[in-house]
């Protein structure tokens, strides 16, 4: 891996770990309000992906051309991270089944678990294929 390649990845990282405060505080926030904890996490995810747009777009892959931009670009990234955001999302129900319970600490862990093996399919496909590769 490149000097370049591990900038990238370790910035995509700090976007995904500020997109896991925005995904979990949300989530937390919208449960307590009373809706479903498997409601609210979808909401949660696209609020969080929204984020890791802004971020990536602007700081990540700012030297790379998008496929493409503003709200074509937002929705084109949107439906790629959907690909990251499924594993995620079943990673998710998956550890609060075998935790047994839905409470703030299982929920804690299932959004970190889930965000983590998103992380790497989302990097994959936007270092791959959404970001064109930066000029040399």
């Amino acid at each position: 891996m490149s000097a370049a390649q591990l900038r990238r990845f370790l910035l995509f990282c700090c976007s995904g770990t500020l997109a896991f405060c925005v995904d979990y505080a949300i989530l937390r926030g919208l449960v307590f309000l009373g809706m479903a904890h498997w409601i609210a996490r979808m909401i949660s995810f696209a609020s969080a992906a929204t984020m890791t747009w802004r971020f990536n777009s602007r700081i990540t892959f700012a030297r790379a051309q998008a496929r493409l931009t503003g709200l074509a670009g937002w929705l084109g990234y949107m439906s790629t991270a959907l690909a990251g955001g499924i594993v995620n999302y079943i990673t998710y129900l998956l550890v609060l089944y075998l935790m047994g319970a839905v409470d703030a600490s299982t929920m804690f862990f299932g959004v970190a678990c889930g965000s983590c093996i998103g992380l790497a399919v989302n990097y994959f496909i936007c270092s791959s294929w959404f970001f064109a590769n930066p000029p040399k």
